[in-house]
């Protein structure tokens, strides 16, 4: 098992990014979709949760299968399908967006040994809080079924730097200036966040992945995994704020619109003509 606490500020206010991050989910989907590879959304309606904090909000609950099988090195595919067989990368997601928290986790319908768990908090900060609410009392802070504080994870957590961190993504945020909000370009310097001008913000992500599994093939998996969520992650944010200009003063009501859209679009889309969008590494990580 792997736990990590991302960091990834952006110069954004926290209410801009419940829109952005939606608008952005949504037009990835329809990039990623084609070809019997992509989205596949079962459900999204309103829901209520009780979060980590004891605290109930509502929001929206949702359900997806993300068809990876394109979307991932022949080594992961060979072991998937040597373990589980026929659609063995076909992955269930359940999502409840209580934004400003959000929780995420990623399973397989027939293989109980994966997990992935993304707990998100967003807030109004540079990424220098010492202990986000919610994060740093999840249920989710024990590593082997110790313990873990989250002052030793906030020590080796990983910032997302949209502005140097490579990544395979035409979208380029130290080109980029918004004409609608005047933001931008970013600086293509180490921790531009700690002096560009307001407004900033940050998204807290705590991260578990298991694999549970052969422990040879477990370590090499989870490593994986953990690099492409890095990487991922990395990618969504730099086009996030590069569409800026796409997403920035819509409504929720807006976004709502689009997502019932969308969620129609993909039905059509998942199964038709050829996989579109991310390609993965090949390269197995270094034992």
């Amino acid at each position: 098992m792997k736990i990590i606490l991302f960091k990834i500020p952006l110069p954004l206010t926290t209410e801009e990014y419940k829109v952005a991050q939606l608008w952005s989910v949504a037009e990835t989907s329809r990039k990623e979709t084609g070809g019997g590879s992509g989205v596949e959304i079962l459900k999204n309606e309103p829901c209520e949760e009780l979060m980590p904090n004891g605290k109930t909000a509502t929001g929206y609950y949702t359900k997806k299968i993300y068809h990876t099988r394109d979307k991932v090195p022949g080594w992961i595919r060979k072991t998937a399908e040597t373990i589980v067989g026929e659609n063995a990368l076909d992955l269930q997601e359940e999502a409840w967006n209580l934004f400003p928290y959000c929780r995420t986790v990623i399973t397989h319908p027939r293989f109980q040994g994966f997990e992935i768990v993304i707990e998100s908090q967003h807030m109004d900060d540079r990424g220098d809080n010492p202990s986000p609410e919610n994060l740093c009392i999840s249920n989710f802070l024990f590593l082997n079924g110790k313990p873990v504080s989250y002052s030793q994870l906030d020590k080796d957590c990983q910032f997302i730097n949209i502005a140097t961190d490579p990544s395979l993504c035409e979208d380029d945020p130290t080109k980029f200036r918004s004409e609608k909000s005047g933001r931008g370009p970013i600086p293509p310097v180490d921790k531009w966040w700690e002096t560009f001008e307001e407004p900033m913000m940050c998204c807290y992500k705590l991260v578990r992945f298991n694999f549970n599994y052969m422990w040879l093939v477990q370590g090499q998996v989870e490593k994986y995994f953990m690099s492409e969520e890095h990487r991922l992650l990395n990618r969504l944010h730099k086009q996030l704020f590069c569409w800026m200009d796409k997403w920035y003063g819509l409504t929720m009501e807006d976004i709502r619109r689009l997502e019932q859209t969308v969620a129609e679009e993909l039905k059509e889309e998942l199964h038709r003509g050829e996989p579109k969008g991310y390609k993965p590494q090949e390269s197995k990580p270094k034992k």
